[in-house]
């Protein structure tokens, strides 16, 4: 979403952040709409996924974006190394009470082909034919899309291949993220109740899941050629990284023989993953890059709650701007109708059909690109 971080005031710029999603919308708004933007704000990027761009976007003066997660060639933009799982709040931190552990490995995703969950029951049905001494937690948000029904079939079907003796040790949990999601006082518990986070995706951003595990005391099983910034601030002394998912049954059984010291770890690197810490770097990084003044952005920056801000999930903006589902603007029209209500600029008839005849050809983009779907989960 556009996330207003600070207002204009006092002759001084006030400072939005768009999200990368939105960057194509942007480009299409007319340049004096754009100058105007920029004339009245510090305009940053936030990249909640891995990017990689041929040149440095005209418009942004800054950046949002955790270490690894864009490549921007010859790039003289300021970036500010922090991404959404650097935003969480305190409150989703354990508490001194030590809970009963019930489960060795967790997985919370959805079922994209890139979060490789296929790969990870697959590499538990290896690790089954050496011990069947384990208990695993699978959390499955499923999605609309054409690939996350064919993906979750899959998964489903290999599920059901395991024998009577083995799926007993593993606990299936689908929901539906839009109209039936799991209660936040759930997913803590579960991970609680757990010794280690295992993330096998492809690429991601920076994986939120990561950090409240930190804040839970989990180690964490992680890929380490997945792209993006998941993997910055793991504590390799109890972490653990694999390179090939041939090798993941092994690194799940010697994860194994760690479960008494998981059950009293406690991980060290929480301020990585706090919104209090994060909060200082973004103000001090923005006093550097801007000459801004420190005071007074504490004074507007500090109250604010920031967890689940910039990756647009706060439901802040009206739904005539909105996807209905996310803060996200996605439509040349919605993103108009923004930039210029912000702006109090007059409505172009002119503009507006052009914003609708490029909405309607993005949705024909949208289904055409439907076999290549299929055809990707054929081959997976």
């Amino acid at each position: 979403m556009a996330y207003i971080l600070s207002q204009p005031n006092n002759n001084c710029k006030g400072i939005i952040i768009f999200k990368h999603l939105e960057i194509k919308f942007i480009n299409n708004l007319d340049p004096n709409l754009i100058n105007e933007l920029k004339s009245n704000y510090i305009i940053g990027v936030y990249f909640g996924f891995y990017s990689k761009l041929s040149k440095d976007i005209e418009w942004a003066d800054f950046y949002l974006a955790a270490d690894n997660l864009i490549k921007i060639t010859n790039s003289c933009k300021p970036r500010i190394p922090l991404n959404g799982f650097n935003f969480i709040s305190s409150k989703e931190m354990q508490s001194n009470n030590i809970s009963v552990k019930k489960y060795d490995f967790l997985f919370i995703g959805n079922s994209q082909t890139r979060k490789n969950l296929l790969q990870f029951v697959k590499s538990l049905k290896v690790m089954s034919e050496l011990s069947n001494d384990f208990k695993v937690l699978i959390i499955n948000r499923l999605g609309e899309s054409l690939e996350n029904k064919f993906y979750v079939l899959q998964v489903r079907k290999t599920l059901a291949s395991l024998s009577t003796n083995i799926r007993k040790n593993i606990t299936y949990i689908e929901s539906v993220t839009v109209s039936d999601p799991l209660p936040k006082d759930t997913i803590k518990l579960f991970f609680q109740q757990s010794r280690y986070l295992v993330i096998t995706s492809r690429s991601e951003g920076a994986a939120r899941v990561v950090g409240e595990a930190s804040l839970n005391n989990l180690g964490v099983i992680s890929y380490s050629k997945m792209l993006g910034g998941t993997n910055n601030h793991l504590d390799l002394n109890v972490d653990m990284l694999f390179d090939d998912f041939k090798k993941l049954p092994s690194i799940l059984l010697s994860a194994l023989d760690q479960r008494k010291d998981l059950d009293k770890y406690t991980s060290s690197n929480k301020n990585s993953y706090l919104e209090e810490h994060s909060k200082d770097i973004l103000i001090n990084n923005l006093v550097n890059f801007f000459q801004l003044n420190k005071e007074n952005l504490e004074s507007e920056i500090l109250p604010q709650n920031l967890y689940n801000a910039f990756s647009s999930h706060l439901n802040l903006l009206e739904s005539k701007y909105s996807n209905n589902q996310t803060d996200e603007i996605l439509s040349y029209k919605k993103m108009y109708l923004f930039a210029s209500s912000l702006l109090e600029e007059p409505i172009s008839k002119k503009a507006i059909f052009k914003c609708k005849i490029l909405d309607f050809l993005s949705k024909i983009k949208k289904i055409t690109n439907t076999p290549k779907t299929i055809v990707k989960l054929i081959l997976s």
